[in-house]
């Protein structure tokens, strides 16, 4: 009873670990397939990411919570939803720095951080900027610190801090040409090109927005591909070539409405109208605008929407159309104004959060020194727990064995006994057969010494009587012919049966017939099976050809007896037309032919070599587990026939 509660614990325990073990990989496997597809097909990643975070919700894994959340963030902030976004991000962030997941956590920070300064909080954006390359440096991940370099060197443009942003940038720079990473490479050369075109080298931002482009292609990054072809298009129109600059600026419209980037697609519509307004292409400036407007109210872009109003104000004025004109330039002077206030308010709120996040950082100190308490005394009772159930496992292990080791001593003392009484029953049939040979041989030697001689001293004497009967009457004559033809026919039928029993049964009734009665015999012990085929063995061979096949099936069947403990004995003989074909079977235990060959094993010689002063070649298949195969192989000369 106790054994079995034991075996029972252990289960359970080893089915739960399992279960969670299984549960953790697929979600993680899901998370992977997310992040793979997150670009080309941006709704179906959003649907696994939030199956993937309420899995994990389900288990408790908080890691499997944060690769949720981390992907949801990501893809909400391609799709120019930065509310959503910046709300999954924090608590992928939170979770992973209490998991001291610095590699994650670090990547977390630098989408995050985009967000912030998308959303006008620079400050915010910077210190989690900050902290990523601080984590960065602690993985000592080269592609994470090159990430963290570009970041800092673009928010360092955006604050105008040239030097430091160039600092940062060249940094990133040495780092990515050391180890010829082309993911890093391209974000580099996109960082180089934003610094150029802030600097108005327009031409120097070109060539690292191409490098950058090229590297995109290769690479498969359809979003960064879009985002270079934008870069490159605006660089052409600072460069007076607006007719290039549309060509890109429609290739990134392609993309972005195939990947349903709603916010990018706003952005590149109000490029192109912007552009065709340019070009005094009125009607098609006001199509492209229009779109973008509609699409940035869609996603509440209050300060794309006052640039659009701008623009399309002066396409209004320029077609004439005043009254429409005046209506846009009212709109663009409301939304800026209103714009205004939004900045003042999200300038408090920022001010806000930092003394919220002062207090509640001195807050988690506390809670966190409670925790650790918490998590050693749940840590020691996990252990002790543990150790307890592999006590109580190695105790019940124990006597399973002891029992199994007492159970298997009884059975090989009782396949000792077995093994005895075969090997004494074997002795005891061989000894049989040896007598039987024996006596054939000493009848065999009796009748051609003996008899044969008395009967030949007979002839003799009838013979010296010849010439005296010669003159007797012509009746006594004839008795005295018919005795001498029979002492002649005994003498002759004295050396047959000599002959015979000299070689044995074989030679008496023929190969088939003396393994018919070897399997009978066998048959009759009632331990084992024995099944016997001929084929087309109509004609004799040479006596002697068949007392050595008949021999070597002998022996083959005495080695399995002895050794294979097998049921069943499968023979078959059969004549081709230049050979013939022996097969001997059984299904016993089998050996190592090998190993059997290296240790020098007489029976196995013993066949080779009748198999050898036959002229003919055995083959012997055998296997541990899986019976041995004899095959005899005995060509056929003309004059055997």
């Amino acid at each position: 009873m106790r054994k079995t509660i034991v075996t029972c614990c252990f289960l359970v325990l080893t089915w739960h670990i399992g279960k969670c073990d299984i549960d953790t990989s697929v979600i993680f496997k899901n998370a992977q397939h997310a992040f793979q597809i997150q670009t080309q097909l941006p709704d179906s990643a959003l649907n696994i990411s939030y199956r993937v975070r309420a899995e994990s919700l389900k288990i408790n894994w908080e890691r499997g919570v944060a690769y949720g959340s981390q992907r949801l963030g990501s893809i909400y902030q391609a799709k120019g939803q930065l509310d959503s976004a910046a709300l999954y991000l924090n608590e992928a962030w939170q979770i992973r720095k209490t998991l001291k997941d610095h590699s994650g956590a670090a990547g977390t920070a630098g989408v995050l951080s985009s967000v912030y300064n998308k959303r006008g909080m620079t400050d915010s954006a910077m210190s989690l900027l900050i902290q990523k390359s601080k984590l960065a440096e602690k993985t000592q991940d080269t592609s994470l610190i090159i990430s963290s370099y570009v970041d800092l060197g673009l928010l360092n443009l955006d604050y105008g801090y040239l030097d430091k942003s160039e600092f940062y940038l060249s940094k990133g720079l040495s780092l990515a040409n050391n180890i010829l990473n082309p993911h890093s490479l391209a974000r580099v050369h996109s960082g180089y090109g934003a610094y150029y075109f802030n600097i108005r080298r327009y031409a120097q931002a070109l060539v690292s927005y191409s490098k950058s482009l090229r590297l995109n292609k290769e690479m498969g990054n359809i979003h960064e591909t879009a985002l270079c072809n934008e870069n490159i298009a605006v660089c052409y129109i600072n460069m007076k070539q607006v007719d290039e600059a549309l060509s890109y600026f429609i290739e990134s419209m392609g993309i972005y409405t195939r990947l349903g980037f709603m916010e990018d697609l706003s952005v590149v519509q109000f490029n192109i109208g912007s552009t065709y307004n340019k070009l005094e292409q009125l009607d098609s400036a006001e199509y492209y605008l229009t779109n973008a407007l509609a699409l940035s109210q869609d996603q509440g872009d209050v300060e794309q929407s006052v640039s659009i109003y701008e623009v399309l104000a002066d396409v209004a004025y320029k077609k004439g159309n005043y009254q429409q004109a005046f209506v846009y330039q009212q709109r663009f002077s409301v939304l800026s104004d209103s714009l205004l206030d939004a900045n003042k308010v999200s300038s408090l709120a920022e001010m806000q959060t930092k003394y919220e996040t002062e207090k509640k950082e001195q807050q988690i100190v506390l809670l966190d020194q409670e925790n650790k308490t918490k998590a050693a005394q749940k840590k020691y009772l996990i252990a002790g727990t543990i150790a307890l159930s592999l006590g109580l496992f190695v105790l019940g292990f124990y006597y399973v064995q002891r029992n199994r080791l007492a159970h298997r001593n009884e059975l090989i003392a009782q396949q000792k006994i077995e093994t005895l009484l075969d090997e004494q029953e074997i002795k005891t049939y061989n000894a049989m057969l040896e007598g039987q040979e024996e006596e054939r041989l000493r009848i065999s030697t009796d009748l051609h010494d003996r008899l044969g001689s008395m009967l030949s001293t007979i002839k003799l004497m009838f013979s010296s009587l010849g010439d005296k009967i010669d003159k007797a009457q012509e009746e006594n004559k004839l008795q005295y012919e018919k005795a001498t033809d029979l002492i002649d026919h005994a003498c002759v039928e004295v050396r047959r049966i000599s002959h015979n029993l000299g070689t044995g049964m074989v030679a008496s009734f023929g190969l088939v017939k003396s393994l018919e009665e070897l399997c009978d015999g066998l048959n009759q012990t009632g331990k084992i099976r024995c099944n016997f085929k001929s084929h087309k063995m109509d004609q004799n061979l040479p006596v002697h050809i068949e007392i050595e096949i008949y021999r070597i099936v002998q022996e083959a069947v005495n080695n399995t007896i002895k050794h294979a403990k097998a049921s069943v004995i499968d023979i078959q003989i059969n004549r081709l037309e230049d050979e013939i074909n022996m097969h001997i079977e059984d299904n016993g235990t089998g050996f190592d032919l090998q190993a059997k060959k290296k240790s020098g094993g007489l029976g196995l010689v013993n066949l080779e070599k009748r198999a050898e002063k036959i002229g003919g070649t055995l083959h012997i298949d055998s296997y541990v587990g899986r019976g041995t195969t004899v095959i005899l192989e005995v060509p056929i000369e003309k004059q055997h026939d």
